[in-house]
């Protein structure tokens, strides 16, 4: 089971960097998530995508914060509606294309955060998959697209 606080806590960030440069922002940009405050779960949202997965590329922080987002999907905060839909399902389809890029890609590029992301699918499968009886359809669906795109050959 992975630890939200021991990964923020236990990753040195600053020696991390994301699409524009640093990543010693994105703790607090993941702990934003779990806020409730709307407008800075819309922020850390977009966050998340712009600046760990722009353009569905991943980079050395990547890896670590989809370990955070992986364990904060059993934290009841991810249950709040966000875009019509739970923000667990959000979170799951961020994960997926953090575990989908290694995947597609592993063998041809040697991005900086694609080892690190690859090596991690199974401890984003088992945080997942936690969620397959959500109460949610749209988690549930989540839950088994992302078991598809990464199910082990």
């Amino acid at each position: 089971m992975i630890d939200m606080d021991a990964v923020l806590t236990g990753t040195n960030w600053a020696q991390l960097g994301h699409a524009y440069g640093s990543a010693e922002d994105v703790p607090d940009r993941l702990r934003a998530l779990l806020s409730e405050d709307e407008d800075r779960i819309a922020e850390a949202w977009w966050d998340l995508g712009n600046l760990l997965t722009h353009q569905e590329s991943v980079y050395p922080a990547t890896a670590p914060a989809a370990l955070f987002v992986a364990a904060s999907l059993s934290d009841p905060r991810t249950a709040t509606r966000f875009q019509g839909r739970p923000l667990r399902a959000e979170l799951i389809d961020w994960l997926e294309i953090v575990a989908a890029r290694p995947i597609e890609y592993g063998d041809v590029f040697d991005d900086p955060g694609l080892a690190e992301c690859g090596a991690i699918i199974g401890q984003l499968r088992e945080a997942v998959a936690a969620h397959i009886d959500d109460q949610d359809e749209s988690v549930r669906e989540s839950v088994e697209t992302f078991l598809e795109t990464t199910e082990p050959e």
